[in-house]
């Protein structure tokens, strides 16, 4: 956690940290433990939700890119081909 939170080593002995996760006189909270806590999230799974995402913008780019170049081909013209391709 931040310098600033209220897990700082300066918790009387009645008091307790109030950010989830944390447990009774612990002023150090594990980042897996405030995921599972906060968002009830398992951290280990994290990693199928971002592969997921990255597959579904390759695939959202991949079917805009065959979009564009069926609506708008590149000029058959050698000279604006040669300067589209400068130009990318």
């Amino acid at each position: 956690m931040i310098e600033s939170s209220p897990c700082r080593n300066d918790l009387g002995p009645n008091q307790a940290c109030t950010v989830y996760g944390a447990t009774p006189g612990e002023t150090v909270i594990a980042g897996s433990t405030y995921i599972k806590a906060a968002y009830d999230l398992d951290p280990a799974d994290l990693w199928r939700r971002s592969f997921l995402v990255l597959v579904g913008f390759f695939f959202l780019f991949q079917i805009t890119q065959i979009v564009v170049l069926e609506y708008f081909p590149v000029s058959r013209h050698p000279v604006h081909s040669t300067v589209a391709c400068i130009l990318l």
